[in-house]
């Protein structure tokens, strides 16, 4: 960023470690401080038993939604492409 200044601001990036108990190439909302190298992530320890699985059930949920939206748009997709109608002239 501008002039370095090493800006203290929360953001979206990939683990890398940042977060112990989740995947690294999982994306993590983190605190970073921004500057003209990029985002450096504040990285801590590990969570405690309870924590690591509350984040653990976030993280699955947010996966199975992805998926479950992917195939319902899919399937919207190809049943409005094929739809006889929509081919009429």
């Amino acid at each position: 960023m501008y002039g370095n200044k090493l800006s203290h601001i929360v953001v979206t990036t990939k683990n890398n470690g940042t977060v112990p108990d989740l995947p690294a190439n999982c994306a993590v909302e983190i605190s970073s401080y921004i500057g003209s190298s990029g985002a450096k992530t504040i990285a801590f320890g590990k969570l405690q038993p309870a924590e690591k699985g509350w984040l653990q059930c976030m993280k699955i949920w947010s996966s199975v939604l992805k998926k479950l939206l992917l195939q319902v748009t899919m399937v919207c997709y190809v049943g409005f492409y094929f739809k006889p109608s929509n081919h009429i002239r």
